[in-house]
Order: C-alpha cells, then sequence, then structure tokens
C-alpha cells in the first residue's frame, strides 16, 4: 500500500489532460509538503495537507472541477489507508456528484468516477454496491461499462450470498463475449461452489408451484457443483495463457508462473475437501503448496492452514503445529479472514495439544480481527475483485 501511495504522489502525470488548473494544484505548498510526508509514511500529515490544498483549489475557483476531484481522490486513498471507509466512501460520492453536475463536459470522467464508488462499495458497503451496479444498468450513463458494471454485480451477490443463480447468468453471459478472461471463470467457479452450498439447511431445498424437480433451481446447484473445478482449472489456463487443449492436472508438475492461480488452486482443493474427496483435495492442495514455494511465498498461509487441518485429522498434531506457526507468521497484521481462519485452525490444534492458554489467546485474537471485517470478507478470500487504484 504505501508503495502504491508514493507511487501516485511522485507527481505522475494523469491519463487525460484537463482543459484547468491541475498544474497549478500539483504547485501548491501543502500538496508539495504531502509527497514529503507519504515518502515517511505520516498519513494524518498528509491529510492534513491534502484538506488544505482543497481549500486553496476552492478560493480558486475550482471547486468541482477535475484538478479538486483528482485532490478529492487521493485524499479518500489516504483514508483508505488509514481505514477511515466511512469518509473514503463520503469522498468517492463528492466526486461523482461534482462529475455528475458537470456530465456534458466530462462524461467519461463521471463513467470512471462510478465505476471507483463501485469498486469501494464493493470493499465497505455491499447493499450500496448492489444498488449503484443496478441503478448504472437501468440508467445507462454515457460512457459507462455496462460488462464491468455487470461483472461488479455478480460479485456483489457472491459477496452478499444471495442471488447466486443471478451471480452465475451474468457471469457466463459476460464469459459468452470475453471467453479469454480468466478472473470470470475463477469468479464463476465459486458462484458453482457456493450454489449447492446456500441450499444446506432443508428448508432451502424447494421447488416452485408449476416446477419440476428437474427445472429446479436446487437440482441445476447440484449438477453444476463439479463443474466449479473445471471453472477453476480454465481460470488458470487463461491465466497463464495457455491453450483451452492443456489439461490442468495435478498429477503432473504443472510449473505454474502468474501469481494469481494460487487462489485457483487452493479452491479446488476446498470444494474436494467439502466433497468429500480427500485424495483429490490432498493433491491439488499439494499443488497449491509447491506452487506457493516457487511462486508467491508469502501468500501461502491460507493452503498452509489447510494443510494443517487434514495433519489434525490424522491426529498428527504436533507436524500440524509446525505447519500453523510458518502460516501464522505469514497472515500476522494482515486483517483478513485468512489471518483469522489460521488463528482459529492453530488454536483448534493446540487444543488437541493440551495448550488451553494458548489457545484461547489466538481464539481471542481472532474474534478481535472479525469485530473489524465486513460480514462478507470470509467469501472475499476466494475471489478475484477489482479495486480501484490512483
Amino acid at each position: 500500500m504505501l508503495r502504491l501511495a508514493r507511487r501516485f504522489f511522485a507527481g505522475i502525470a494523469p491519463q487525460v489532460e484537463y482543459p484547468i488548473g491541475i498544474k497549478d494544484v500539483q504547485n501548491i505548498d501543502e500538496y508539495l509538503d504531502a509527497l514529503e510526508n507519504i515518502e515517511e509514511g505520516k498519513f494524518p500529515i498528509v491529510e492534513q495537507k491534502l484538506i488544505q490544498c482543497l481549500s486553496i483549489a476552492e478560493e480558486r475557483g475550482l471547486y468541482g472541477e477535475p484538478p479538486y476531484n483528482i485532490l478529492l481522490k487521493r485524499l479518500a486513498f489516504i483514508f483508505r489507508i488509514e481505514n477511515k471507509t466511512s469518509m473514503c466512501e463520503r469522498l468517492l460520492e463528492e466526486i461523482v456528484k461534482n462529475f455528475k453536475e458537470r456530465e456534458s463536459l466530462y462524461p467519461s470522467q463521471l463513467s470512471c468516477s462510478y465505476e471507483t464508488l463501485l469498486m469501494q462499495y464493493l470493499d465497505t458497503n455491499i447493499d450500496k454496491g448492489i444498488d449503484l451496479a443496478k441503478k448504472l444498468l437501468e440508467e445507462k450513463p454515457s460512457h459507462i461499462n455496462e460488462e464491468f458494471v455487470k461483472n461488479m454485480l455478480a460479485i456483489a451477490y457472491l459477496l452478499k450470498g444471495g442471488n447466486i443463480w443471478e451471480s452465475k447468468k451474468l457471469l457466463s453471459s459476460l464469459i459468452a463475449t470475453n471467453p479469454q478472461q480468466p478472473e470470470l471463470y475463477h469468479n464463476l467457479g465459486c458462484a458453482q461452489w457456493w450454489h449447492l452450498l446456500s441450499f444446506e439447511k432443508p428448508e432451502t431445498i424447494t421447488i416452485k408451484e408449476g416446477e419440476t424437480y428437474e427445472q429446479s433451481e436446487y437440482r441445476a446447484a447440484a449438477m453444476e457443483f463439479t463443474d466449479s473445478v473445471a471453472s477453476f482449472q480454465r481460470a488458470i489456463q487463461h491465466f497463464e495463457g495457455l491453450p483451452d487443449i492443456y489439461k490442468i492436472d495435478p498429477n503432473n508438475k504443472l510449473g505454474l508462473k502468474s501469481s494469481i492461480c494460487g487462489i485457483s488452486l487452493t479452491n479446488i482443493s476446498e470444494v474436494h475437501l467439502q466433497s468429500a474427496n480427500l485424495e483429490e483435495a490432498i493433491k491439488w492442495l499439494k499443488c497449491a503448496l509447491t506452487f506457493y514455494e516457487e511462486v508467491d511465498k508469502q501468500n501461502a498461509g491460507r493452503s498452509l492452514a489447510l494443510t494443517g487441518v487434514f495433519l489434525k485429522f490424522q491426529k498428527e498434531y504436533n507436524e500440524a503445529e509446525k505447519v500453523l506457526t510458518k502460516a501464522l507468521g505469514l497472515v500476522n497484521g494482515r486483517g483478513d479472514y485468512n489471518e483469522i481462519f489460521v488463528n482459529e485452525v492453530y488454536a483448534s490444534v493446540l487444543k488437541k495439544l493440551k495448550k488451553e492458554k494458548e489457545a484461547e489467546e489466538l481464539l481471542e485474537k481472532a474474534n478481535g480481527l472479525s469485530k473489524n471485517l465486513t460480514y462478507w470478507a470470509a467469501r472475499a478470500v476466494h475471489l478475484h475483485i477489482p479495486m480501484w487504484t490512483l
């Protein structure tokens, strides 16, 4: 995050040449002070300096104009770093409002600001995200990327845990027009995986009036559950730029190089685990561990925790503890659901080793972390979700 902040505030020229004021804003003394403090990670000072820049821009008659909105977005970015999510949202909403009032002058900038706000909502306010996506698809403002909005709506449904059927339809339609986009296959795999799980309670298995079992949503979910593995495999193929004829086989050395393949590999293992197909689950988990060791060591935490789950199942508690110690070192301080997952699995192993005090400390830490996360954080770690950048 700090590297991204430095890269942005270092004065990279915007891709769009605005008609007024951006160079004047960049030469404000307070803006230059913000550059110095971002290098040192002094975000409260950067926040203060940017607020001063906004006041100066207003005095120069730039309120609501592109240079002013660029400053707002930089300040929103700082708020995001500081986890001031509601303030971040408010600034991004203000940018949309400003461009909306000047839509005839800046239609493409309005569309970009809508997309930025939509990405933020999927991180911090899922209901607002769904409402905004539906509104954009209904109103179809000029220059809006409908495929992007449909993808975000599909992801939002998956994060919320409802309308998974609709999410699958949206993703399938997008794949029909974008057959080379790996993230679509990956997220479709999650939809196929989770759709059946949404019927885990008997009362949720219903057949609508006039509908046969063969036509029911439950049957479709059951039939497509195992298709999730093929979707994740297809995602890996496209992440790696491999031809469709190439088969991702866990029995062969895969030699994958794209760092984003790891989530797909781990998801496949978890699908097989939930299907009680332990042999396949272990095969794919070994693939994931090899991949992380060779390509992306710092993100191996969840796969190592799953290894701990298998070792615990085999009553190899001491080996599980060693693996989970390594996993904890990788996820510590991340503040996402994977950190919670590792702490919970580790605690369960420590209880088996009669280390009750250490186990309770880890559970207490996991509970504390969960209070700072959204209710969809557990699903977010399985998906590929775009996030806005500067």
